[in-house]
């Protein structure tokens, strides 16, 4: 029995049981069972953006912009790569609206009808060749006839220098161009095409690695669709 000292109002007999120790069914002492590792515990997590730890310096992986279309994110990036940001586009521009897959369509279209004044204007005015709108505005009428043996006549005086330069180097080649059409498979006459106007260069900055996969897929598209036979310029454009 308690004696008068244990019996506190209100209070419990406190358990002179070794903490180390319990108590069975049958009243015996055991030891204590260790409570068993929680499975959710996680690992202490290191210092990072995200985790709350000491405080650093902000960088580029910090900040984020938002865009109402998909227009407008040019013009950022443009800023960025002219100030030495890195900054990477998640989900901008589809496939078809990439420049250089713009550029490679115009010079299919152009192949496959060379004879068109707008499919000549469109490859003029991509970055395979690069002429200026004041460029276009002196050949109008004769944007098609500027590439072909016949040439500019008169008009190239009117070019500024640069665009004269880029016409007659464009016109230095484009017969080969126009020789092999419907003779060279139109995948290996692209290649052709994107070598001797020096293409790679336009692929400069920081969308090198995406433009060269966009290219690569493109090219995977052109034999796909010759493989299958009777792919002639026309078809494929």
């Amino acid at each position: 029995m308690p004696s008068d000292w244990d019996l506190v109002a209100g209070a419990e007999l406190p358990d002179r049981r070794s903490p180390h120790q319990e108590v069975s069914r049958g009243g015996r002492r055991g030891p204590a069972k260790r409570p068993a590792p929680r499975r959710d515990a996680r690992p202490p997590q290191p210092d990072g953006p995200n985790s709350g730890g000491t405080a650093r310096r902000a960088a580029p992986g910090d900040v984020a912009i938002l865009f109402r279309s998909r227009d407008s994110h040019r013009e950022f990036q443009a800023a960025l790569e002219a100030r030495r940001i890195p900054a990477c586009v998640y989900k901008g521009l589809g496939f078809f609206d990439a420049d250089e897959i713009k550029d490679c369509r115009a010079l299919l279209r152009f192949l496959a009808d060379p004879a068109s004044e707008l499919r000549a204007a469109a490859l003029l005015r991509s970055r395979l060749v690069g002429l200026s709108d004041h460029a276009l505005a002196a050949l109008s009428g004769r944007l098609a006839a500027s590439i072909g043996p016949a040439g500019p006549g008169p008009r190239l005086e009117r070019l500024d220098p640069l665009d004269r330069d880029l016409l007659l180097r464009l016109r230095a080649s484009a017969p080969r161009w126009l020789a092999a059409i419907d003779r060279v498979p139109p995948a290996e006459l692209v290649d052709r095409v994107l070598a001797d106007c020096a293409y790679a260069f336009e692929l400069r900055g920081p969308r090198l690695v995406q433009a060269r996969e966009n290219l690569k897929k493109l090219r995977g598209l052109v034999r796909r669709a010759q493989n299958r036979g009777l792919a002639t310029m026309a078809r494929i454009a």
